[in-house]
């Protein structure tokens, strides 16, 4: 973790935000265009809500509590048998550590997640086993325990990796446990002093999926 003491300013964060945003939404939508038909029933567009448990990874890098929570909703596009591309929003609380951001601050971590996913049977089994893994476009909001936002990093690239299974609740539900590690490193402006905040952890999650 890199330090570097100067008197914060406010940075304009909405205007750092826009590009990558406007990237992510731009891939999900071409993808969608030049999707061709899905081959069978598996395929097909979907959508999933998930809750999450957070477990950071780091030792005494660590600039969060060891765990959080969360919630998120992911939206897959069909490119062919087996494959898709999603597109997706997360949302996740965890305890900055006192010595970084002061007493009693939470770190927010939100953003957007898109890249591709693998999905295929057990055998001859209706569930299905699916890997995962692209780019993330996150940002840290730290606030106090008033209400009252620290700072506010922007949005900046991370990437994520994952795996689980889907089981089937019908024609058109699935249940989708699975786990993700997730890495994300933002600047922040805390106490006076510029820091780079580290943010590498596994989420473990269980998610609701409707395809179409």
């Amino acid at each position: 973790m890199r330090r570097t003491t100067h008197h914060a300013t406010k940075r304009d964060a909405p205007s750092r935000t826009r590009g990558p945003a406007l990237l992510a939404l731009t891939a999900i939508a071409t993808a969608a265009v030049l999707a061709p038909a899905p081959a069978s029933a598996q395929d097909r567009w979907a959508f999933d809500i998930h809750a999450t448990a957070g477990v950071a990874t780091q030792d005494d890098a660590r600039d969060t509590s060891e765990s959080g929570f969360g919630l998120g909703v992911t939206f897959h596009v069909p490119l062919q048998q087996h494959l898709s591309a999603y597109g997706g929003w997360d949302w996740t609380r965890y305890s900055a550590l006192e010595e970084i951001a002061g007493p009693d601050v939470d770190l927010e971590e939100t953003g957007y997640a898109f890249g591709l996913r693998f999905e295929h049977p057990f055998g001859d089994s209706d569930v299905r086993w699916w890997a995962r893994g692209g780019a993330l476009i996150h940002h840290f909001e730290f606030e106090n325990d008033a209400g009252d936002i620290l700072d506010d990093t922007g949005h900046g690239f991370g990437w994520e990796g994952g795996a689980g299974v889907a089981v089937p609740l019908g024609s058109a539900w699935s249940l989708t446990p699975g786990v993700r590690y997730r890495s994300v490193t933002r600047e922040a402006e805390l106490l006076n002093t510029t820091i780079d905040v580290e943010l590498q952890a596994v989420t473990f999650e269980i998610g609701i999926r409707r395809s179409f």
